[in-house]
Order: C-alpha cells, then structure tokens, then sequence
C-alpha cells in the first residue's frame, strides 16, 4: 500500500503546476480509499485533514464524498459504509481504486461481532468440518 500512495503522492506537484485541483482531488481521494482498504483509518484521516489544508478538498465532491465514507467507516454502520461506497464520485477514481471502495464495504459490513471463527477453531471448541445444520430436521423435501 506504501508504494501506491506514494505513487500518486509523486502526481501533486505536476497538478499543481498545471492548475488541475481537481485531480489533485481525486489523488487525495485516492489515497485515503487506500488506507481504508488497508484498515488504516487513522491514515486515512490525516490524509483527509492534510487534504483540507492544502487545497479546497472538503468542499470539493471528492471531499464531500471521502468525509462521509471516513465518518462511516469510522461508526462501524454497514449499511451506511454501503451507501457512502456507492457515491457516483467514486466511479470517476482510477479503476483499481473504484474496486478498493468495494473492499473497504465487505471488510467492514462482514467484520464478526463476536469471536472470529478460527479463534474458536484454534481452542479446539469447533470441528470446522463437522456439519452446523440439525439433521434431526432435514429431510428430503427441504433439499435443492
């Protein structure tokens, strides 16, 4: 991940001196969809702060967009984490970061609530191979 956001930390001053803030927008969008797919989320939020004062990031779409993606992620709502991943905005990204926005949602929506399973599978409290169903209830009519 290093090596990405600093690739296109090289692309700044070239869009800078060609008076292009919004691309160096998408590039601090960029960046901070890449430390949340890394779940660095505290990165993220200072490449979202040193966006902000920098240039006019947090008001820019790209801005607005990452602000409430960063807030999302941070409550830990999924189905707010969804809703922000499927802003439009994202679709204009480069095409790997586009897919990195999609990670960042599974990561979170699916993160266990309780003890991950390989936990429990390490402790020797759950045969991974052993069925979880009732077979007590199966029967051939509920079968595909």
């Amino acid at each position: 991940w290093a090596e990405a956001t600093a690739t296109i930390e090289r692309k700044f001053q070239g869009f800078r001196e060609l008076n292009q803030p919004h691309n160096v927008h998408k590039a601090f969008a960029e960046i901070i969809i890449i430390h949340l797919a890394s779940k660095d989320s505290v990165a993220a939020e200072k490449m979202y702060s040193k966006a902000c004062q920098e240039s006019e990031f947090g008001t820019s779409d790209d801005g607005v967009a990452c602000s409430a993606l960063l807030s999302s992620y941070n409550s830990g709502d999924p189905e707010e984490l969804e809703k922000c991943t499927k802003n439009q905005m994202f679709t204009f990204l480069t095409t790997e970061v586009a897919k990195l926005v999609r990670t960042i949602m599974l990561s979170a929506s699916s993160a266990p609530s309780t003890t991950p399973v390989m936990d429990i599978v390490q402790q020797g409290s759950l045969d991974p191979l052993a069925p979880t169903a009732n077979t007590d209830e199966l029967n051939e009519d509920n079968l595909c």
